[in-house]
């Protein structure tokens, strides 16, 4: 007995190229009340054909799990609505040990996915005076101690002038102080370029980063979804009426260009970047020998995770809280848009791979100094220097 409705996904399968991936400048993000069975099962095939070929860890999760998630995606294809479908496929896309692998609707996510996302804060918010900034240098005092107090709440692009005076002003206050705080407290990650920046100050030169070779997909429809990452947070700024960054229309550019190139054959379909066994020592005359303590929960996450990272082998470094999320191994997401559902799924790029070759992913990072639940980290730390 032939399936009909199979034989018309498989058809459709076939069919697909990186075009049917590209999310327009003019794209709509309304969601209808209803899907057919038909539209269900068109937006099932582009997904699953974007996870066949463009996502960045489809070599490198369990290849059985993998399997597995595909077959069930297979297996939806009957009439619901937007919310029900976003919830069913993310389930599945939840079963591959990938975090950053997870569908929204409107950006509200599965209201099992938002308890995993809000896991974090047992251990007090972050101690930024001012929530809507996402830097603040100041020095705090604490038993005559100067504390070098630090907080990122976010890491926007680093070609974001929100980063504007930022290494200045942690500069301005290592000779006075006694001692750092970094508070990474609830900070969802983004791009990890100035937290990098900072490791390397205090570390007083390169910094040994524990993730040692970066497994690049270079698929066009891998740049397809990187692009539409860019032109997704386009979308959404302007639907929410806020100011669009420049440097967003040049990420979408340059991915478009690399789309071109991938297209004409001129790009391998993987590229490997391995910093080899090179150690780089910290260098007390130019780093900060003072005490550093890294605030981090189950609120840090992606470049937060990878920002503690390049702190990893910093002598002065200590990590007190609790685990961070655990959102590490892969990233440079971009983003498919399902068609006829608007569902947005957030998908990597690439895969990171620890020198040690440890898996961290939905465990996280543990602290050095694990602080009990239900007590502000900061005020325990400050108690106890």
């Amino acid at each position: 007995m032939i399936c009909a409705s199979c034989s018309s996904k498989q058809s459709r399968d076939q069919t697909l190229t990186p075009q049917d991936l590209m999310i327009r400048e003019d794209a709509s993000l309304v969601s209808p009340a209803l899907l057919s069975a038909a539209e269900v099962q068109e937006d099932i095939a582009l997904l699953i054909y974007a996870l066949k070929n463009g996502y960045g860890g489809r070599k490198y999760v369990p290849q059985k799990v993998f399997e597995d998630a595909l077959a069930g995606l297979e297996k939806i294809n009957s009439s619901m609505s937007p919310g029900e479908l976003r919830d069913r496929v993310d389930a599945i896309l939840w079963t591959i040990p990938d975090s950053h692998l997870k569908a929204r609707l409107n950006g509200v996510h599965a209201a099992a996915r938002m308890k995993f996302l809000t896991a974090g804060g047992v251990n007090g918010a972050n101690a930024i005076s001012d929530p809507k900034k996402i830097w603040q240098v100041r020095i705090d005092s604490s038993q005559k101690k100067k504390i070098l107090y630090v907080s990122i709440t976010s890491f926007p692009s680093g070609r974001d002038a929100i980063w504007s005076g930022f290494i200045d002003a942690v500069k301005k206050h290592l000779k006075e102080s006694s001692l750092m705080v970094l508070d990474l407290r609830g900070n969802g990650g983004g791009d990890d370029e100035y937290g990098y920046h900072l490791a390397e100050l205090l570390f007083g030169g390169k910094i040994n980063d524990p993730v040692t070779r970066e497994y690049f997909s270079q698929t066009p429809e891998t740049f397809m979804i990187s692009a539409n990452g860019a032109r997704m947070r386009d979308l959404y700024l302007k639907s929410h009426g806020q100011p669009v960054p420049d440097y967003l229309a040049k990420l979408h550019s340059e991915a478009m260009e690399k789309y071109r190139m991938a297209i004409a054959g001129t790009l391998p379909p993987e590229r490997i970047a391995d910093e080899g066994q090179v150690i780089h020592k910290f260098d007390p005359k130019k780093g900060y020998t003072k005490p550093i303590f890294i605030l981090l929960d189950g609120g840090c996450a992606s470049s937060c995770e990878s920002t503690i990272g390049a702190f990893e082998t910093n002598p002065m470094v200590k990590r007190v809280g609790s685990n961070s999320i655990g959102m590490i191994h892969f990233g440079n997401e971009g983003a498919v848009l399902l068609p006829h559902s608007k569902i947005h799924i957030t998908m990597a790029t690439k895969y990171n791979e620890y020198g040690d070759k440890r898996f961290i992913e939905k465990t996280g990072i543990k602290p050095d100094i694990e602080v009990p639940a239900g007590q502000d980290a900061y005020t325990f730390l400050k108690a106890r220097i």
